[in-house]
């Protein structure tokens, strides 16, 4: 939860402009990326960079915090048991993995797991370790289901 953030009025000036205005002002946003998109792109890598141990621990923190989720607190394989995180993917409980990623145009890893931080814990995801997912998707069922 973000904490509230007290602007200064020139702050609350152009936000409440930019809200009046928004398709104006995506208009302007999308037209200057498009226009430095390399200036851009090149800024982003250096950031990434010189940010690679602080980005490795967002992500770290953020896959943490989705599987702490659907794992009731504790990232753990809901087959298996397995609580070795690098071990441990997302799994879609009925198998719409692919028509999920079709309509929400979200690929996976970091980007999945913003995505369902973002969209507040949707159903139907559950925690399985890479051996029980691809026994799953292969086989119809995990091995350890009798």
């Amino acid at each position: 939860m973000l904490a509230s953030k007290s602007f200064t009025p020139q702050q609350n000036i152009s936000g409440r402009y930019y809200f009046r205005h928004l398709e104006k002002e995506r208009a302007r946003c999308k037209k200057y990326r498009l226009e430095h998109l390399d200036q851009i792109r090149e800024r982003q890598r250096e950031y990434r960079k010189q940010n690679k141990e602080k980005i490795k621990e967002y992500h770290r923190k953020l896959k943490l915090d989705v599987f702490g989720f659907y794992s009731n607190g504790v990232p753990i394989c809901v087959c298996c048991g397995e609580k070795q995180l690098e071990f441990l993917t997302i799994d879609h409980i009925y198998n719409d993995g692919n028509k999920m990623r079709k309509e929400h145009k979200h690929r996976s890893g970091n980007t999945f797991y913003q995505w369902i931080q973002n969209n507040n814990y949707p159903d139907g995801l559950q925690v399985l370790c890479f051996n029980c997912n691809v026994a799953k998707g292969k086989l119809g069922k995990c091995p350890h289901i009798h």
